[in-house]
């Protein structure tokens, strides 16, 4: 396999789908189908079996895809700092983030850094904490914009903290308070965003238990479309519920829950040139609309 058909292996386990992955690298889907034929052929064993779900890797697909995914990293930096050495600035960037900061800050930290840099490409995915430490382990993305980890596995750069706050409808009963005190949670209709594992990390700290939800969500949106339409209260951090939270009230938490928001990466010293500016571009967009970011220890 020389680059070329890992860049396919890689797009078609992706994709699940030959025509869409064939498209993404510039080939016919009958040229794509060809040299995925011969790669199995060239290694002795299949590579995808056919599914439901579409071409769904094979145990020992899946056991060469993250070799893939290093070998094709390393051959992306290796051509990005040999076109720096020339004086151009280039490459593929792939982020996994949370919803809250793709909305929030990456268009502002895109905006100029495609001004920047304009041959430069980024791949935006939006997933929970434990979906980017996926992505990240995996050689998936180049880094994650998530919460603070509980371990120092990989680095970690801390952007802004954050509290959470209630969403309730303007009507609730709740809404008449100053403030939700945590100790009222199992009295509230719960509406609870699936996935998060931030939230409930912090309420463990405080050796409070998690209330069962009435409802689960893993759309943001329809959480607080749900707390509008008196269904229930849910539990946000702050930097989501800025632009989204028209006519519902918010209510601070007793006592407050925060947490950090940050960039997570396995290496900086051996993160991409063009990870390394896109990272310092989006360093530069949060101190600017947020101020200045909180220390490491933080």
């Amino acid at each position: 396999m020389d680059i070329k058909d890992m860049r396919l292996f890689l797009a078609i386990a992706e994709e699940k789908n030959l025509t869409r992955a064939a498209r993404k690298n510039g080939y016919t889907q009958s040229a794509a189908s060809h040299i995925l034929k011969n790669m199995e052929t060239e290694l002795g064993f299949p590579l995808f079996s056919r599914s439901q779900k579409g071409l769904m890797l094979t145990k020992n697909g899946g056991m060469l895809l993250p070799h893939v995914r290093r070998i094709l990293s390393a051959a992306e930096s290796f051509s990005q700092e040999a076109f720096a050495i020339r004086g151009i600035q280039t490459g593929h960037i792939a982020i996994g983030t949370y919803l809250s900061a793709s909305v929030q800050w990456l268009p502002a930290a895109l905006e100029q850094f495609y001004q920047d840099y304009p041959q430069m490409t980024v791949e935006i995915r939006e997933g929970n904490f434990q979906e980017i430490e996926n992505w990240l382990e995996s050689g998936a993305i180049d880094f994650g914009i998530c919460s603070s980890p509980d371990d120092e596995r990989m680095d970690w750069i801390p952007l802004k903290k954050e509290f959470y706050m209630a969403v309730c409808a303007q009507d609730s009963p709740w809404a008449r308070q100053k403030i939700l005190n945590l100790a009222q949670l199992n009295e509230i209709s719960y509406i609870e965003e699936k996935g998060d594992v931030d939230l409930n990390r912090q309420l463990r700290r405080l050796r409070i238990t998690p209330p069962l939800p009435r409802y689960s969500s893993l759309n943001i949106y329809a959480m607080i479309a749900m707390a509008r339409h008196n269904l229930g209260v849910c539990i946000l951090p702050e930097l989501i519920t800025r632009d989204s939270c028209q006519n519902v009230t918010l209510l601070p938490l007793e006592p407050p829950i925060e947490r950090t928001i940050g960039i997570r990466l396995l290496s900086l010293k051996k993160t991409s040139p063009a990870a390394a500016l896109l990272i310092e571009q989006i360093q530069k967009a949060v101190c600017q609309m947020e101020g200045p970011a909180p220390d490491r220890a933080g």
